[in-house]
């Protein structure tokens, strides 16, 4: 039926007019085939383009997370290694310390036995004070504990006048060669005993403190970063 009603309306038609009406027919269809596939095309290079964009969203958030991380990564690692070489010079200084309580402790011995007696054993003069000037710069907490070894130098020191003033009193009363009395003399074993005991007190908080600065350089040399954020090659 349909070819019947075609066929008249082109039998009726030119040779020229049959070609232009063919020619405008597939025009009409390259136009629209062409049209889709471009309409296609356009849509699938926006999905191109978004996913491109998102890609490079996604490589400069992972960067900067990098940047962040190693920048993270570098600030621990640097407190770290201030905090290792502050802790290091603090229990050197511990040592130093020690020695000069130790030394100070010694001369005060030294001291009664070159006053007393006339020994030519020098005692240290600075030793106590290279303590405490260590004492205060580096171990405010063990102000009372040193404070204490002060007071049991201070009373030894007393003693050891006290006992010079008993020689100067018989050189005064015509002995050339005055010895201090027993009666001084007896209390050098309680004197060395209060000076002692300072010492040892200070001993424990060392130990203290010594333990307290070994494990901070023991946690120190551990890695200090093990969650390190490495971004993907396929990424990069």
């Amino acid at each position: 039926m349909e070819e019947n009603m075609v066929s008249p309306i082109i039998a009726g038609l030119s040779e020229t007019q049959f070609w232009t009406l063919a020619l405008a027919i597939l025009v009409s269809g390259a136009s629209s085939f062409f049209s889709a596939l471009i309409g296609s095309y356009a849509a699938k290079r926006g999905e191109h383009l978004a996913t491109k964009a998102d890609m490079d969203a996604l490589r400069k958030q992972l960067a900067d997370t990098t940047q962040i991380t190693e920048q993270i990564k570098s600030d621990i690692e640097y407190s770290l290694a201030r905090r290792k070489e502050l802790e290091t010079h603090k229990r050197v200084k511990l040592e130093q310390y020690c020695q000069s309580l130790y030394e100070a402790a010694d001369s005060l011995s030294l001291e009664m036995n070159q006053k007393f007696f006339g020994s030519e054993a020098q005692a240290d003069g600075h030793a106590f004070s290279r303590s405490s000037m260590l004492q205060k710069l580096y171990f405010p907490e063990l102000a009372a504990q040193h404070a204490a070894f002060g007071v049991a130098c201070a009373d030894f020191r007393s003693w050891i006048v006290r006992g010079m003033e008993d020689k100067l009193s018989k050189m005064q009363a015509g002995n050339p060669s005055p010895l201090v009395g027993q009666e001084i003399m007896s209390e050098y074993a309680a004197m060395l005993k209060g000076v002692n005991f300072a010492v040892f007190a200070i001993e424990q908080e060392v130990v203290t403190i010594a333990s307290e600065l070994n494990a901070i350089l023991s946690n120190s040399a551990q890695p200090a970063f093990s969650g390190d954020v490495v971004a993907s090659n396929s990424l990069r």
